[in-house]
């Protein structure tokens, strides 16, 4: 700085005017650029697939000038809520459903949502409780050209209308698709012998979550953990359900000790029981989908797997426990779709 004085010093004042008003415009001009382009928002169409090791291209949703982001927190489960419900609540409101171009999402499902590299400051919108349809987000009134869904949104009902689109976006990548259906066959044919095809028995996805429901402050707050009487009844009622065929349940848990302990039937018998191999939670999560039907228990987990397999549901009927802190934020038939059977 000080040499840029004496350098406009030695120069006529005329010249040293110019020379100043130039650099004071300029530096003008970039500091409204600076400022423009921070503010605004940079609206991404990837040029190549957003998501990894895909056989066709995804097609993003339509682009509009308005966007809308939901914040995804917790585990699998409750990140497939918030997304669904997003893509759900952007349409009905013209709205271009947005995530990270690199959320984790992608890299097991094919995720039309368009890329937003950055987080980029806009209006958020709260839900008020966590389980429960709230009809104000069907009709938004607000100029922001970004919405923010900060909550759960636990409710089949924000994506009623796009069920279909919902299920092809939840589509597995192929190598989990591939992963789950060699299992499958391969637990098939290690059970009812190896010319027995998965198509020839009913296979039947039961989900245990034990883990963090039985911590202390969870069942203060009002998470449960399905009964061993729970699995007798489910168990039975499809073993009636399809007497004449062969059942195989499939039992995805986070606690085989408390399954070998509390699990009313063994991997024996006509209708045998076999966990599936260990494995990240996705792997899981392929794995009930691809079932026929599905023996539900708590969480959002469980929820999507019977979702997704999109056969018979029969779910726990005390989730949440009753007259619970936690079930005044849930209203049961938002939460539950009418169709699955409570037990």
């Amino acid at each position: 700085m000080v040499f840029v004085v004496r350098l406009l010093s030695r120069l006529p004042l005329y010249q040293a005017l110019i020379i100043a008003s130039v650099v004071t415009a300029g530096f003008a001009l970039w500091t409204l650029l600076f400022y423009h382009r921070k503010k605004s928002l940079l609206f991404v169409r990837p040029s190549r697939p957003v998501t990894e090791a895909v056989e066709h291209t995804v097609e993003l949703w339509e682009a509009t000038d308005k966007l809308m982001t939901c914040q995804l927190h917790g585990r699998l489960g409750n990140m497939m809520f918030a997304y669904a419900s997003l893509v759900g609540i952007a349409l009905k409101n013209g709205r271009t459903p947005v995530l990270p171009l690199n959320h984790f999402l992608r890299s097991m499902f094919h995720i039309r949502a368009s890329a937003l590299p950055h987080r980029f400051s806009g209006v958020t919108l709260s839900e008020l409780r966590a389980g429960a349809y709230d009809r104000m987000f069907q009709q938004l009134q607000s100029d922001e050209k970004l919405i923010e869904l900060v909550g759960y949104f636990q409710s089949w009902k924000y994506f009623v209308n796009i069920e279909r689109e919902i299920r092809a976006e939840f589509t597995f990548q192929q190598r989990l698709t591939a992963a789950a259906d060699k299992f499958l066959q391969q637990t098939v044919n290690e059970n009812f012998g190896p010319d027995v095809h998965r198509r020839d028995v009913v296979l039947i996805g039961v989900h245990v979550r034990v883990g963090d429901m039985s911590d202390h402050v969870n069942v203060e707050r009002g998470y449960s953990v399905a009964t061993r009487g729970y699995f007798t009844v489910a168990m039975e009622w499809f073993r009636r359900r399809f007497l004449d065929y062969r059942l195989l349940y499939i039992l995805a848990t986070d606690d085989r000790k408390w399954c070998r302990d509390n699990f009313p039937f063994k991997s024996s018998g006509t209708s045998p029981v076999v966990h599936t191999v260990l494995g990240p939670d996705v792997q899981d999560l392929a794995i009930l989908a691809a079932c026929n039907h599905t023996i539900a228990t708590v969480g959002s987990f469980s929820w999507w797997a019977a979702w997704l397999c999109n056969g018979i549901t029969v779910y726990y009927h005390n989730f949440p426990r009753f007259n619970s802190s936690l079930a005044h934020e849930y209203v049961l038939s938002d939460y539950y779709p009418d169709k699955w059977i409570a037990m």
